[in-house]
């Protein structure tokens, strides 16, 4: 199934789900917009179930949100390739907010380009224990404003085997504040600014490329340079 969607009007939303129990498969989204429009390609309001396979891409627009979870969703993330290209204001490729949240993203590629904010994932709630992100790549780039690869307010996140890189005027790989314990492991996290701020993260066997990881406790990871810290210090 393909969707495509030139916006007009203030806001354009090509797929809203409001139902519990349900499953998306092999859908395609493509919405493009002026800067006074807000495009929500996959909007989710009190769903469950599962979106597996799933293509969305979103060009202009003043906010650009990728697939968006509100409500008291609770979709499992199985194959998405969302693409976000030159918002005016603020991309997203996975928004968390409102009672929503993702608890399980798995082999997901996101890229966000432009805007003054930028996030590859933006959880914004704790309303649940626990989320997950396994073999996923999110490329987050602001060239004049703000780019986080994953922030995250909820309770308990796991990231494994995945790579976040952000860039841009003020580039984060995880931003933590406000949100509980963060564990990476065998991943890559890029941000000039930090690879990451904020929060109670622990970092194994992973490559952190840029800032400081303030506050975060590593145990066998290695720098860009390939310069190797046993721990508990992060480069």
């Amino acid at each position: 199934m393909t969707s495509v969607n030139t916006a007009t009007d203030a806001v354009a939303v090509p797929l809203l789900i409001t139902t519990t129990n349900t499953n998306v498969r092999d859908l395609t989204i493509t919405a493009s917009g002026p800067s006074t429009c807000s495009l929500w390609g996959i909007r989710l309001v009190s769903m469950t179930g599962e979106i597996n396979d799933v293509t969305v891409n979103l060009s202009g627009g003043g906010v650009a949100q990728g697939i968006t979870s509100k409500s008291f969703s609770t979709p499992k993330i199985h194959g998405a390739h969302i693409t976000v290209t030159a918002p005016s204001s603020w991309g997203y490729g996975f928004l968390a907010t409102g009672a929503g949240a993702f608890p399980e993203i798995e082999d997901a590629r996101v890229e966000v380009n432009g805007g003054t904010l930028a996030y590859g994932l933006s959880q914004d709630t704790s309303a649940f224990t626990a989320a997950e992100i396994r073999g996923s790549t999110f490329i987050v780039s602001a060239p004049s404003g703000s780019a986080t690869g994953v922030f995250f307010q909820g309770s308990n996140l796991r990231i494994s085997r995945s790579t976040l890189r952000a860039s841009g005027g003020t580039s984060v790989g995880i931003n933590g504040t406000g949100g509980g314990n963060i564990l990476v492991d065998n991943s890559e996290i890029a941000g000039a600014t930090a690879t990451v701020s904020g929060g109670a993260v622990s970092i194994g066997g992973s490559k952190l490329d840029g800032g400081a990881a303030s506050g975060a406790t590593c145990a066998g990871v290695w720098d860009e340079n390939y310069t190797f810290f046993a721990g508990p210090t992060c480069p």
